[in-house]
């Protein structure tokens, strides 16, 4: 920060000018912590979205096996045909499908990406630079 020596020296066009140009370095410096923040996020979720699709392919291959597993099981052991078996099966996986789907849902309205940290800095430094201004 330049003394008070330097400042009268100053015109107040130079004022602000200088001020101009702090507030642009400052909005340009904030913009970049925002950048950097939604890369770290979008990192993290593109990350999660890899990882739940391997999980969801071998969920589903899992799920075809027990299902038919489950059906034969039935048609053994019940007085169910083969296909009223498996149609049995399929409501089961069907109505587990639909939770999965309805809780997957409110997890993806938990995601922001909003840079949060950065917006308080910019609020903070907008008072800081209107106190400073001020004075």
């Amino acid at each position: 920060m330049a003394s008070n020596a330097d400042l009268d020296s100053l015109t107040t066009g130079q004022l602000i000018r200088d001020i101009a140009d702090d507030v642009r370095l400052l909005i340009q410096k904030e913009a970049e912590a925002a950048r950097v923040e939604i890369r770290g996020e979008l990192a993290h979720l593109k990350r999660a979205l890899i990882l739940g699709g391997i999980a969801l392919g071998g969920a589903l291959l899992a799920a075809i096996g027990l299902m038919f597993a489950l059906a034969q099981l039935l048609r053994t052991y019940t007085a169910l045909s083969e296909w009223s078996a498996f149609a049995v099966v399929t409501a089961l996986f069907a109505a587990i499908a639909i939770i999965a789907a309805l809780i997957a849902t409110r997890e993806t309205k938990q995601v922001e990406l909003v840079p949060h940290r950065t917006m308080r800095e910019v609020k903070r430094d907008a008072r800081l630079i209107e106190r400073d201004v001020r004075s």
